[in-house]
């Protein structure tokens, strides 16, 4: 499983819990960032209280993870 891959399995599972539009697509990014990490499918995910502190992040507070 690559990025995009892991992507979409992190918004869909986003969009079936029913999380807003942009809390799906953060957990899709995460999902994401997992599998760039490592040569396997997929690497860990973050424990779950640091992925709710990541999905609770303002916009501001997200755009500044990237450093742009």
């Amino acid at each position: 499983m690559g990025a995009g891959d892991a992507f979409a399995a992190g918004f869909l599972t986003g969009v079936l819990r029913g999380e807003t539009l942009t809390r799906a697509l953060r957990l899709g990014h995460i999902t994401a960032v997992s599998a760039l990490q490592v040569t396997a499918d997929h690497g860990p995910l973050p424990p779950p209280r640091e992925t709710e502190r990541l999905l609770s992040l303002s916009d501001e507070e997200w755009q500044s993870l990237t450093g742009r």
